[in-house]
């Protein structure tokens, strides 16, 4: 589908088609959503704008046991050798992870041609899987921010079986 099939879809009557990367990651959320939805029915996109995490999902106690956070990125999975997110959502993942041990907490990225991949954080045991860096967005005029740089051959595609024996 092209850009200019969407803007007719009515799914897509909120997406912003005139600022690119916003777009691209309006886009990559609602993508994302329809295959989050298939393995977690319960998920929610968070209410908060301001949120750490894109999406979650409750226990039947009310308890947070799913986070998901998606990045939309205008590469394939072994354009570079990790890909990166905020430390800062690492840090809000370790917090919900002290309330609830069991939480699961997956980083998404929607890659070139919607492929869709995940890595998994488990706390410290996943340690061996990333470093941290200063990284920035040149095009936006950031300043250098504290990352996550997570290697490539710990990403996974987001399916059934990953998903599964990835617990």
């Amino acid at each position: 589908m092209n850009i200019e099939e969407l803007k007719k879809d009515k799914k897509y009557a909120k997406v912003d088609f005139e600022h690119a990367d916003l777009k691209l990651g309006q886009l990559g959320e609602i993508t994302t959503y329809d295959k989050l939805k298939v393995l977690f029915p319960k998920i929610q996109k968070s209410k908060d704008f301001f949120s750490p995490f894109d999406y979650y999902s409750n226990d039947e106690n009310g308890e947070i046991d799913l986070l998901v956070e998606v990045k939309t990125r205008r590469v394939n999975i072994n354009t570079y050798p990790t890909l990166a997110f905020g430390k800062s959502k690492m840090s809000a993942g370790n917090g919900h992870r002290r309330k609830n041990k069991n939480i699961r907490i997956l980083f998404c990225w929607l890659l070139e041609n919607n492929e869709l991949y995940f890595w998994e954080y488990f706390g410290s045991k996943s340690k061996l899987e990333y470093e941290f860096s200063y990284i920035s967005n040149v095009k936006r005029h950031q300043k250098p921010s504290e990352s996550v740089m997570v290697k490539t051959e710990f990403i996974k595609p987001f399916n059934y079986h990953n998903i599964l024996s990835a617990k």
